[in-house]
């Protein structure tokens, strides 16, 4: 296991208040001793402000510039060229194959595409999808892209994937996926979407003991471990998109209290205080010390880069509830890294975007109690800057939503991200204003909450993501 364990200077006071948020983290999870149980459904209801980020840009590789540290430098890269050059080492002909590996997945994409339709989705040939497109963008192994690639276009053709979006007797969801990453991605969003259904605890078809595979500590460890680094040159592989999904997954899992209850309920008996302490133990000697930062490592000639990713350092502070180190570091790097493109940076295609703008508001809104005035004053600024840019590219003057389809999975996801993003900031109701309270409530607020809500209501039930935008909206909206 590699060993490259920093870790930064705390003073007694922020050393104490930290140590007691990491006790509440690793502790909140069993009732102690005269307190209720908290209500499940509770705790939905906040969590769902943290769901996952779209696979659409997670696995997109097309980021050209990002900022890491090395030896406690700042190092700006140009990252889309650096890696491309690292794969070139592993194969000198990389970018000719990676480009008809890409040319054929985009032409399966448009059949799949075609397939689907209200009422047949073709889980599996998603689920294959995500695979193939993760071979062709995130490695060199050309012959295993080319089985998923051969794979996938098989499935397109098969008539009935409902068995692919079920639970497996393994207990895993992701039928068609014989990759645990995936499988617990799809395991966990599965079951935050059950835990908001009838029952918040539900009883499920099979326990789940896929989940075996890391019931110890040093398990969970060999696994993450192994996709901290990556030697593009030696290996093949960038490891960025499997570290992403398990810096969702994973504080998912151990850190969201229904979901250990789910779990517990369905034979997983691992997942105890010393579990939780041993894997915030990882996190915090994962955690660049210079900015606060987690991302991948790269393991070149001349030493290791740590790229300060903005995605993963969202999910795991936004499912630490907040309890992380260094929080000055980590918003000053926040500011730092605004013109760069997403993930390393708050951009898309060179402009703002309402998906990253809701994680940098989040970010900053969980840092406020941590930090300073001048920090605060530019967090104001750039707060209203993102408002303004909300409200004239994501609505038109009529107050119709505009969506971004080169981002996002779904529609449903599109309003989700769009209306956070407004309430997380107060758009709608002064005490959420925790940024400017006296910032005065824009005139067009009450017309445009009606009209989203209007145009979101048919499509409300179609996703969870889409039921939680609606949900926002009723809480905001001036009674019908």
């Amino acid at each position: 296991m590699p060993g490259i364990v920093v870790l930064g200077c705390l003073g007694p006071v922020a050393f104490a208040q930290e140590s007691n948020c990491e006790y509440d983290l690793i502790n909140s999870y069993a009732t102690r001793p005269g307190q209720v149980a908290p209500n499940a459904r509770d705790e939905v209801v906040f969590d769902e402000q943290h769901l996952a980020t779209e696979t659409k840009i997670r696995l997109n590789r097309n980021a050209d510039r990002a900022r890491s540290t090395r030896n406690g430098i700042r190092i700006d890269l140009d990252i889309k060229k650096l890696i491309d050059s690292e794969f070139e080492a592993f194969d000198p002909a990389y970018l000719v194959h990676r480009d008809e590996r890409e040319t054929r997945l985009n032409s399966l994409r448009q059949k799949l595409d075609a397939a689907e339709r209200p009422g047949h989705f073709l889980y599996c040939s998603e689920q294959l999808f995500i695979l193939s497109k993760i071979y062709v963008e995130y490695t060199a192994l050309w012959s295993l892209a080319d089985a998923e690639l051969d794979r996938l276009a098989q499935s397109i053709n098969w008539p009935n994937q409902e068995e692919a979006g079920a639970q497996k007797p393994n207990g895993a969801w992701g039928s068609c996926a014989e990759n645990f990453i995936l499988e617990l991605d799809r395991t966990v969003e599965a079951l935050n979407r059950l835990s908001s259904g009838p029952d918040p605890r539900p009883k499920l078809a099979y326990p789940l003991e896929f989940l075996n595979q890391i019931e110890r500590p040093d398990q969970l460890f060999d696994l993450l471990y192994a996709r901290q680094i990556s030697n593009i040159a030696a290996s093949g592989v960038f490891n960025r998109e499997g570290q992403g999904s398990l810096s969702e997954s994973v504080p998912q899992l151990v850190f969201k209290s229904y979901l250990t209850k789910i779990a517990s309920d369905n034979g997983v008996g691992f997942l105890s205080n010393q579990y939780r302490r041993s894997y915030l133990r990882f996190l915090d000697d994962t955690q660049d010390p210079l900015t606060g930062f987690w991302g991948p490592w790269l393991n070149l000639r001349d030493g290791i880069y740590r790229l300060l990713d903005l995605s993963m350092t969202y999910h795991i502070v936004a499912y630490r509830r907040g309890c992380v180190h260094n929080w000055p570091a980590i918003v000053d790097t926040l500011f730092e890294i605004k013109n760069l493109p997403y993930p390393y940076g708050w951009l898309w295609n060179g402009e703002f975007n309402d998906h990253n703008d809701y994680d940098i508001v989040r970010l900053l809104k969980l840092a406020w109690p941590k930090i300073g005035e001048v920090q605060k004053q530019r967090a104001r600024v750039e707060i209203e800057e993102m408002l303004d840019w909300t409200l004239k590219q994501s609505f038109t003057p009529e107050n119709r939503f505009i969506f971004e389809k080169d981002f996002y999975d779904t529609l449903g996801g599109a309003y989700y991200f769009t209306i956070s993003f407004l309430d997380e900031i107060g758009f709608w109701r002064e005490n959420k204003r925790f940024w400017l309270p006296e910032f005065p409530t824009p005139s067009r607020a009450a017309a445009l909450c009606v009209a989203l809500r209007a145009q979101l209501e048919p499509i409300a039930g179609n996703t969870s993501a889409a039921a939680s935008a609606f949900a926002k909206l009723q809480e905001n909206c001036p009674t019908k």
